[in-house]
């Protein structure tokens, strides 16, 4: 009897197996590709830059020059692919030369901002650092923020100006999950710096278009040179 009901099971798992591999069952049904007819609907990746070491972020520049940050200390131009070595990053880990942007009066100043990573006299830190970029060549340096302790991971690293002309700078906990939300702590925040801008200052956007910075809004928790918006980040 045991033995009939085990091929009666049997059966019935290899009627079930056939009605979904036919055409009829539809959930089995086995679609041949047309490979000729994928090819031509399909668009092939173009490579643009090649044996870079470690990329960090790219930068457009308003003339149409691309730049490329590289977690080794340098920065790429692509059109002819010249590297300009950032003097004193230090690439450990996930530290090095990372975040790059440009001011938004870049068109008149050729000001751009570097996040790296540093040798400081308490070990290594990250630092925001702004250079004049002339014929290829980064001059007039000056460090924006110093200070921000630096790790072999998270150590955040994103530059973005704002639409209020602001610079905001992600940084990461180096580690120390604790520093995230300790108030006197630059890790694990997004600042917001101001030096760089002065209000009625005029700012020109990428569109064409420009507006004048009027006010500022400031809050109680601050740092030299702008303050503190958000707490609490890993990386």
């Amino acid at each position: 009897m045991k033995d009939k009901w085990w091929i009666a099971a049997g059966i019935l798992v290899l009627a079930v197996g056939v009605f979904l591999l036919s055409d009829n069952g539809g959930a089995g049904e086995i679609v041949k590709v047309n490979n000729e007819e994928s090819r031509k609907t399909t668009k092939e990746a173009e490579v643009i830059a090649g044996q870079l070491d470690v990329p960090w972020e790219t930068l457009f520049l308003p003339n149409g020059e691309i730049l490329i940050s590289e977690r080794s200390g340098t920065i790429m131009s692509l059109s002819n692919r010249m590297r300009v070595k950032v003097e004193g990053v230090v690439e450990r880990g996930e530290g090095g030369l990372l975040g790059i942007e440009k001011h938004p009066n870049f068109i008149s100043n050729n000001w751009i901002y570097i996040y790296g990573t540093f040798e400081g006299n308490k070990g290594m830190e990250n630092r925001v650092s702004r250079f004049e970029i002339r014929d290829g060549q980064l001059i007039n340096d000056k460090v924006i923020i110093s200070g921000i302790k630096g790790g072999s991971n998270h150590n955040g690293g994103r530059l973005k100006f704002g639409p209020d002309g602001l610079l905001y700078i992600t940084t990461g906990d180096a580690q120390e999950e604790r520093l995230s939300q300790v108030r006197e702590s630059l890790n694990g925040k997004i600042l917001r710096d101001s030096r760089d801008v002065e209000k009625g200052m005029t700012i020109k956007t990428s569109g064409g278009g420009e507006f004048k910075i009027s006010q500022f809004k400031w809050y109680d928790w601050s740092y030299t040179g702008g303050t503190v918006d958000v707490i609490g980040y890993r990386n």
